[in-house]
């Protein structure tokens, strides 16, 4: 197990959303301490969590099959649901080449939540509204031209100089 040197109650929004993103990306479980402290810190700084903070939490919960508290799935909910709305954020999060992302791991946590039957017994009006600016968000993304960001650029020009002549 990984131990934790930090006071998670100094993690900042980028820090919490990491740490938890991390663990799920190493298919390794928190432990309940830490899952325990990184859910109070994210529920007391929720207002400051990017649409990518919210995304990759989520996402790690959904990996992790890690269901969050009452009050901070509502928060993530309702902060996803509110980013999407307004369409626009200060980290630009909502660049069409992050939006998309974002769209599906939040899509991901949604499909856990509902398989894992995490829903049962609670109030799913936020799940519901962020599954229609999810599907919302989506219809503007299809009727957009695709853009392509600088990396993909990049890697696309690389490929092309290993494809033989013909």
């Amino acid at each position: 197990k990984l131990q934790t040197c930090l006071r998670i109650a100094d993690f900042g929004a980028q820090n919490i959303a990491n740490t938890m993103w991390a663990y799920a990306t190493l298919d390794m479980s928190p432990g309940e301490k830490l899952n325990a402290d990184i859910e109070r810190r994210a529920t007391a700084i929720a207002e400051q969590l990017t649409l990518r903070n919210v995304s990759n939490l989520l996402w790690a919960y959904a990996v992790l099959d890690i269901c969050p508290g009452e009050e901070l799935l509502v928060r993530l909910l309702c902060s996803a649901v509110e980013q999407l709305r307004i369409g626009q954020d200060s980290s630009d999060d909502l660049l069409e080449e992050n939006i998309e992302m974002h769209m599906v791991q939040l899509h991901q946590f949604m499909l856990s939540y509902q398989l894992r039957g995490w829903g049962e017994g609670r109030d799913n009006s936020f799940f519901r509204s962020l599954k229609h600016e999810i599907g919302h968000k989506g219809l503007e993304l299809l009727s957009t031209e695709p853009t392509m960001s600088s990396l993909q650029r990049d890697v696309a020009a690389a490929l092309r100089r290993f494809e033989p002549e013909s």
